[in-house]
């Protein structure tokens, strides 16, 4: 997740590898799941239910291929996404599928929510590790061209006002190792990178980290 949060909000972590093969993550039966939590599995109706991921009525799933985000086509291998309004974090990352919360992301900047999707997928390759997922979305849009200077200082204003866990280092360490990594990545492709600007924007609506 992005936000720091419970150290068991992996759900690989939660649910175990048990209950990671016994989901069959198609759109059809996620939103079934999520429609009666009672037909989850024991283990992973608990660590969803800690991140209200299974409480909530208008959690939409939609299916691989087909979300947006600001008009930005996004996939993350053949994973739907769960869009929650009421999910505690900006996103958060289960067995075979993502969640969203589209009511928080309102007001961050497109690259920002783009990031908070690709960290997220980053998890569904990457595992558990928060810098490793953070290195995944920072690569992956600088591949496919949705990052550039000013989206990276987009997402070092996010990331910098949350404090960190047992799990998440500080917000400002990762904003550096983003910011590193991004410099290499450009560096390394030819691209430009601008100068940081003097002052950054807060982001929009940030919960109080954890």
């Amino acid at each position: 997740m992005v936000e720091p949060s419970l150290p068991d909000h992996w759900a690989w972590e939660a649910a175990g590898q048990a209950a990671q093969n016994a989901i069959a993550t198609t759109p059809a039966t996620i939103a079934l799941m999520f429609a009666r939590p009672s037909l989850m599995p024991a283990s992973l109706k608990l660590a969803t239910t800690r991140h209200n991921a299974a409480r909530c009525a208008d959690a939409q799933v939609i299916p691989q291929g087909q979300l947006k985000i600001d008009g930005v086509p996004v996939t993350c291998g053949k994973r739907p996404t769960v869009l929650n309004p009421n999910f505690d974090s900006w996103g958060g990352a289960f067995p075979g599928f993502m969640i969203l919360n589209n009511k928080k992301i309102i007001g961050l900047s497109t690259q920002t929510k783009l990031y908070i999707y690709s960290h997220e997928c980053g998890h569904q390759f990457e595992g558990a590790d928060e810098t490793k997922a953070d290195l995944f979305a920072i690569r992956r849009g600088v591949k496919r061209g949705w990052l550039d200077a000013q989206g990276m200082e987009d997402i070092c204003a996010f990331i910098s006002q949350l404090k960190g866990d047992a799990v998440h280092p500080p917000g400002p360490q990762r904003c550096e190792t983003m910011r590193k990594y991004y410099r290499e990545l450009v560096g390394a492709s030819g691209l430009q990178t601008a100068s940081p600007p003097t002052s950054v924007a807060k982001p929009h609506a940030l919960a109080p980290a954890e």
